[in-house]
């Protein structure tokens, strides 16, 4: 493979009597002067001109070739080519180097390439070359440095956690609620036990944590060896999985699932989760969404209602679900003497003269229940309907407590009557007939006698 390497004969500046800058220039561009770019697998980036005889820089004075980065997006290798060795080899002269890999960060980072203590006194090119994976890296500076510099520099961009905090599972369910408050820049370390024979299973994936529905993967946990196994990563990258909402029988829950599963002779178990805010982050926080209640079908009000009539199909107003219980208001229409008479039900029926779907699921009260303002107990599928005198009220239903309660206008009036009279569609000597309002009709609407 041909190697492009950066000349040092002229990009040399002194900042001072210790660190010695790096011009690199020449392994970027013009038009992001600070980013390295990879362009495929294995490629190298450097200067094109130089060709490495007799020309070298004495780094006797310092200890290591220092690399600040914003960020890499892929694992390169950071190296020197020195003086040459004497041999030849594929490419031409072999050299003697320092060496080392850079692993991919998104965060800011600084990295020490030591240098070869027997040759450092010829530095005679500098090269990066990406492996597998196409990417870049940013460079805030390249510079030689001592020991001293490189830990003054990696210390400037170390991250600072605090103690954390043990994130509560249950069977593997995490609820999202659990990150409530960190920050996008917030670590969670995943860690879990594998004993017995690990050696069969070197890095097969051992368990997997994903959404709470198991169809966002977050990571697999692969098989690292005996013992403690950690995986970690940033809550800025769970954000997708923790956006899925599991569809739970009440509530749609967001959060993570970690599910572990061993091998032959190799059992592996989930041991904790801690998360750990970093210090001083100003990332924005994250909003939990915990457990979310389902948004309810509302109850249905049929009858003399806002107008409507007697349709087991078409609901004269609706009863909407919120905080336990289901509410709404319905104006009453005068449908004989100042009164009228409505029903309830959970269920709309398909056509206009099916009663079944829609008396199974309906709710009343026995007669002469009870004064308005205050609650009274429901019964489910009882033949009857409610009575008011015309007017504006508020119905409020607790299925959980079966009880309704109707107010109006604030005030409390003297009472609420339900008619015991037959309503609904029945069968009668054969004929099927519909009892509405107290009054028996046949299917073309005609009054029976």
């Amino acid at each position: 493979m041909k190697k492009i390497l950066l000349s040092l004969v002229a990009i040399f500046a002194a900042l001072s009597m210790s660190a010695q800058q790096v011009d690199y220039s020449s392994m970027t561009s013009a038009d992001a002067p600070n980013t390295v770019t990879f362009g495929g697998s294995w490629s190298w980036v450097g200067n094109t001109g130089f060709k490495g005889e007799a020309e070298y820089f004495d780094a006797s004075a310092y200890d290591y070739l220092i690399l600040e980065c914003e960020s890499a997006s892929c694992e390169f290798s950071f190296l020197i080519q020195h003086d040459p060795t004497g041999e030849e080899g594929q490419w031409g002269p072999i050299y003697y180097e320092s060496n080392a890999t850079v692993a991919k960060s998104s965060k800011p980072f600084a990295f020490g390439l030591e240098l070869n203590k027997d040759h450092k006194d010829k530095v005679g090119q500098i090269a990066m070359q990406n492996h597998n994976d196409a990417g870049n890296c940013v460079i805030k500076a390249m510079y030689f440095g001592t020991k001293a510099e490189l830990d003054a520099a990696v210390e400037k961009y170390t991250i600072k956690y605090d103690e954390g905090k043990a994130v509560t599972m249950d069977g593997g369910n995490i609820i999202d609620t659990e990150f409530d408050g960190y920050s996008m820049d917030a670590k969670v370390e995943f860690v879990y036990t594998v004993d017995g024979d690990a050696s069969k299973y070197q890095n097969w994936g051992a368990g997997s944590v994903s959404s709470l529905d198991s169809s966002t993967k977050l990571f697999d946990c692969p098989v690292q060896g005996l013992g403690e196994n950690k995986v970690t990563v940033f809550l800025s990258e769970m954000i997708d999985a923790l956006s899925v909402p599991a569809d739970w029988t009440d509530v749609n829950a967001y959060g993570l699932y970690w599910n572990m599963w061993g091998f032959e002779g190799c059992t592996c178990t989930i041991k904790s989760v801690t998360i750990y805010e970093q210090v001083g982050s100003t990332s924005e926080k994250y909003v939990a969404k915990g457990l979310v209640s389902k948004k309810a079908d509302p109850l249905y009000v049929i009858g003399n209602v806002n107008g409507g009539d007697w349709t087991p199909n078409q609901a004269c107003a609706e009863l909407a679900y919120a905080d336990g219980v289901y509410s709404g208001t319905i104006v009453v229409n005068d449908n004989w003497e100042g009164d009228g008479w409505f029903a309830i039900g959970a269920t709309l029926s398909e056509t206009a003269e099916d009663w079944d779907a829609f008396n199974a699921d309906r709710y009343s009260v026995v007669a002469d229940w009870g004064t308005i303002g205050e609650a009274g107990t429901l019964v489910k599928g009882a033949d009857a309907s409610f009575k008011l005198a015309a007017g504006t009220y508020t119905v409020t239903v607790d299925l959980a407590a079966m009880t309704v309660t109707i107010t109006e206008g604030g005030s409390s009036i003297s009472a609420l009557q339900t008619s015991a009279a037959k309503t609904g569609k029945f069968m009668e000597n054969g004929k099927v007939v519909i009892y509405k309002s107290g009054q028996k009709f046949n299917v073309a609407g005609q009054l029976v006698k």
